[in-house]
């Protein structure tokens, strides 16, 4: 396997993972953000970086790890698509740990808010 076969493969790979994932959770990125925020700027921003990142690492993380790994000669076409099936998931599990990271970061946030602006309300209210 070269690796001009190995990027062939890596790339349909990769954008089909990425798809099945962002049309799996962009949904329930959208319902979630919509729920915590009070405006739709957050929401208009966060689901499309979301997804552009569900495509950009798994990709990048691929060529690194999956492409660049396999030698020039000497490798059975097994062992290859290993290598590039594997550094792929790898990619989709970072991206969707970072987005959760980002997204409960996010929610503590706006929690924090709301107690906050609960607490002020009800000593205005007394």
């Amino acid at each position: 396997m070269t690796t001009f076969v190995a990027l062939f493969f890596m790339i349909p790979i990769s954008f089909g993972l990425s798809t099945a994932l962002a049309a799996i959770t962009a949904g329930s990125l959208r319902t979630t953000l919509e729920e915590n925020t009070q405006n739709s700027d957050s929401v208009a921003y966060w689901v499309p970086f979301s997804i552009a990142m569900l495509y950009l690492v798994p990709l990048f993380v691929g060529l690194v790890f999956g492409v660049a790994s396999v030698p020039q000669h000497g490798v059975e076409p097994a062992i290859g698509m290993t290598r590039i099936f594997a550094s792929v998931i790898g990619g989709c599990l970072l991206a969707l740990a970072a987005i959760g990271w980002q997204l409960t970061k996010y929610n503590q946030r706006a929690m924090l808010q709301r107690r906050t602006d609960t607490v002020t309300r009800s000593r205005f209210n007394d």
